[in-house]
């Protein structure tokens, strides 16, 4: 997918990024206004979900804090196209300012079509906004190692319709099991008395973000 969206303009590929680091349908991506990005703490908060869905704040580690940065220079353009022009955009509050789906889907398939042929990869034809919500629900599966996590990320009510990636995460990823989760901090008072607690009771650290010093450790359910 990023070998097509590097083809893409600025903002269609910050789009497409959003959606693979958040995995929030393109509807919800389009609400997202700047307000709801915290830049410091490089988060994004879906505030306005779609279907029934639930309100969560992502998390961009490892491979997606890049977003963030992204999304930077990406509002630096739209305020230096709307001072030079010297006229508002349709909502200067809004991260993107495709109109709809409709309009965001038709940039998308008109420059995934060109990137395809100048590519010589016909298969880019293949990929749509939902690939990045469900590849995303495959690597959440894979990391989390339970249902639960897959459904906060993807903002549903229950894990009914994500038990579906267990097996196509155990078919990529080699493993079917299921895991309790839990995030340990540098910065907490009793950080060392936790890794080691945590540890003795059978949690393995699993992956490990530099720039928050937040550790991710997990133990398979039921492994007493």
């Amino acid at each position: 997918m990023e070998l097509l969206y590097a083809a893409l303009s600025f903002q269609m590929q910050v789009f497409c990024f959003v959606l693979m680091a958040t995995a929030v349908r393109p509807i919800e991506a389009l609400r997202i206004e700047w307000k709801d990005i915290d830049f410091a703490r490089k988060t994004i908060a879906i505030n306005k979900p779609a279907k029934h869905g639930r309100t969560r704040t992502v998390q961009l580690k490892g491979r997606f804090v890049k977003v963030i940065d992204m999304l930077s220079e990406l509002k630096n353009r739209q305020l230096n196209i709307a001072t030079c022009r010297n006229r508002k955009q349709r909502n200067l509050n809004l991260v993107f300012t495709y109109s709809n789906v409709d309009t965001a889907g038709q940039n998308f398939r008109r420059a995934r079509e060109r990137a395809a042929k100048r590519l010589g990869i016909p298969e880019l034809e293949k990929i749509t906004f939902y690939s990045n919500r469900h590849w995303r629900a495959v690597l959440e599966r894979y990391l989390k190692g339970n249902s639960d996590a897959v459904a906060n990320l993807l903002g549903e009510n229950s894990d009914k319709y994500v038990k579906v990636y267990a097996p196509i995460s155990e078919r990529l990823y080699g493993s079917d099991k299921e895991w309790e989760p839990i995030e340990i901090s540098e910065t907490d008072p009793d950080y060392s008395e936790k890794m080691s607690r945590y540890g003795a009771e059978g949690y393995q650290e699993y992956n490990y973000n530099r720039t928050t010093g937040r550790h991710y450790l997990r133990k398979e359910k039921n492994a007493w």
